[in-house]
């Protein structure tokens, strides 16, 4: 499966989506970076600029798995060349995902996103949103309504797979953050494992520092949990 992610807006949450949403659920894929600026510690993948264009190409056509993560800096040149010096190269890929946040800019930049691929003929079935940052108490329609709403969209008959499922605004990266934890040493810690180390920790003070951690895997498996509804409904095949 051959992937890009993109949007014509910044902090959207691009990098997050890649490595956190479709990675982990597609393990075999390779992941390329497009971008130049605000290198992300926590991001994998091949880093390259916009302007290779064809090398990025190459190693899409090369591969059998492929996520491609166009940052704010690349994205006006990797339209471009989409759009003019390489014609017709979006039918190598089998979906463009956008992510989108409930700021009226990310949305109405979200539109401009939508109506160039389907200027350039991209089926609006290869077009996945994903609702990012949301407000768990209000429903996506009124957080989203500038976008789902949109008359340009209605005049392409766009609709939206699924407004009911989005990426919920979480605190748990501040939270790590603020206690000084790694994101990928609770990803890779066991529940399990913990809870047998507590019921053996005889010891007050280290007691209480595994259900500290213990805490935030919990935190981790619920992020993760809606991360998982949320894949199952862009149903990528």
């Amino acid at each position: 499966m051959k992937t890009v992610v993109m949007n014509n807006s910044g902090n959207v949450g691009k990098t997050t989506i890649c490595q956190n949403l479709l990675l982990p659920r597609l393990p075999e894929s390779e992941v390329i970076r497009v971008e130049t600026l605000n290198d992300d510690g926590d991001s994998t993948g091949e880093k390259l600029g916009a302007d290779d264009f064809d090398k990025i190409f190459e190693t899409i056509l090369s591969s059998d798995d492929v996520i491609v993560d166009v940052g704010a800096s690349n994205v006006e040149m990797f339209n471009y060349k989409l759009k003019n010096e390489f014609i017709g190269s979006h039918s190598f890929i089998d979906y463009f995902i956008i992510p989108v946040t409930p700021e009226e800019k990310q949305q109405r930049d979200t539109i401009e996103t939508i109506l160039m691929l389907l200027d350039m003929d991209v089926d609006a079935d290869k077009i996945k949103v994903v609702f990012n940052r949301i407000n768990p108490k209000k429903d996506i329609h009124s957080q989203f309504s500038t976008l789902i709403d949109s008359d340009k969209l209605e005049l392409y008959n766009f609709k939206f797979d699924n407004i009911d499922v989005g990426i919920n605004n979480a605190g748990l990266f501040d939270s790590l953050k603020k206690a000084d934890i790694e994101y990928s040493f609770i990803r890779d810690l066991s529940l399990a494992e913990l809870e047998e180390k507590i019921q053996n920790e005889d010891d007050k003070t280290k007691k209480s520092e595994l259900n500290i951690l213990k805490f935030y895997k919990m935190g981790f498996d619920s992020y993760q949990s809606n991360l998982q509804a949320v894949f199952e409904t862009l149903e990528l095949k």
